[in-house]
């Protein structure tokens, strides 16, 4: 797996001749004739991505460990293909996907809070595709997706506050030991919160823990835009309303906001108030419009533990020297926590 070793596999001549190989495969299977060389545009721990022409436009190959991503981008195709990848060419075994262009990213149209109006068909087709896939949640789990229900949580929670070195206690990018405290001392306040999401009607489902607006990918003309919904490789079986959490404070910053309009989801400006209640009109067949801000208040804070757990486990997976460039990551998402808390 590339997350252990210093070396990313992605990188190596054996692997890359390999992913190669198979493009040009599954493009003559396809019918599609590559034109130009191959490109590797991206390459991280956790994915490479490359870019190829072809007389069928530009696609895309991306590679991924574990293989999350490709399974559920198959199945939510069969759910909600037009908010999915199209696929050309799949390994599941291997994690590889072939795709075609799904068009830029969504950030490099939001620079004003007035952009903000463009993202709203998206929120409902991300909040319709949650719903639809919910009456058997446990499947996501059997795919590979995170097991983040609201009556685990608590105990992930404890469990962690118990992990000096996952909160960098003491250290200048970590927790202080006040804050240490503080956190151990909501723990119970955090138990109740997770029971009371827990009572509400809306279902635990899919949630897409890294749903922001760089995995966001748009085409097609004004009016009719096509939003494709991607990255899946951090999903899990939570409550929804994590996942937008993390959009609205990622297209936050993004349209010029300063950081501190979504220190608390009470708080929030008309703007990104009007993307909340775009993204909970789907759910209100599960509660009345205001239930539901109640419950996202809640879940936004319940989720920003959630996330800081993401990080946790994604940090812990690698090597020592691979893990400098993220320790901060996980106290700086409790830290968020107990700003929310004040």
């Amino acid at each position: 797996m590339p997350q252990s070793s210093t070396n990313l596999l992605w990188t190596q001549p054996v692997w890359i001749d390999q992913a190669h190989a198979w493009i040009r495969q599954s493009l003559d299977a396809a019918g599609i004739t590559l034109i130009g060389e191959i490109e590797q545009v991206h390459a991280r721990i956790w994915s490479t991505v490359m870019r190829l022409s072809t007389d069928a436009g530009t696609l895309y190959f991306k590679a991924c460990e574990p293989p999350t991503e490709p399974r559920l981008t198959i199945f939510l195709r069969g759910i909600q293909p037009e908010n999915m990848p199209d696929l050309v060419a799949v390994d599941l075994e291997r994690g590889w996907m072939l795709m075609r262009d799904a068009g830029p990213m969504l950030r490099t149209y939001l620079k004003t809070p007035t952009d903000l109006a463009l993202i709203e068909p998206a929120l409902v087709g991300f909040a319709r595709l949650q719903i639809a896939v919910s009456a058997q949640p446990e499947q996501f789990l059997a795919m590979g997706a995170l097991d983040r229900r609201l009556d685990r949580l608590p105990g992930m929670f404890a469990d962690m506050l118990s992990d000096p070195e996952s909160l960098r206690l003491g250290e200048n990018d970590g927790l202080t030991h006040a804050q240490h405290q503080q956190l151990q001392a909501t723990l119970p306040r955090y138990t109740e919160m997770c029971q009371q999401l827990q009572t509400c009607r809306v279902p635990q489902t899919l949630h897409h823990d890294d749903f922001h607006d760089g995995n966001i990918f748009v085409s097609g003309e004004p009016g009719r835009y096509r939003f494709v919904f991607s990255d899946w490789g951090e999903s899990a079986l939570a409550h929804p309303f994590f996942s937008i959490m993390q959009c609205l404070r990622s297209v936050s910053s993004r349209a010029g906001f300063p950081d501190d309009a979504t220190e608390a989801p009470e708080r929030m400006p008309p703007e990104l108030n009007r993307l909340r209640d775009i993204y909970l009109q789907p759910w209100e067949r599960y509660e009345s419009p205001q239930t539901l801000i109640d419950i996202f208040n809640l879940s936004w804070r319940v989720g920003q533990v959630s996330r800081a757990l993401t990080w946790r486990e994604f940090v812990s997976s690698l090597d020592r020297p691979l893990r400098a460039d993220f320790t901060y990551i996980v106290p700086a998402w409790l830290q968020e926590f107990l700003l929310t808390m004040k």
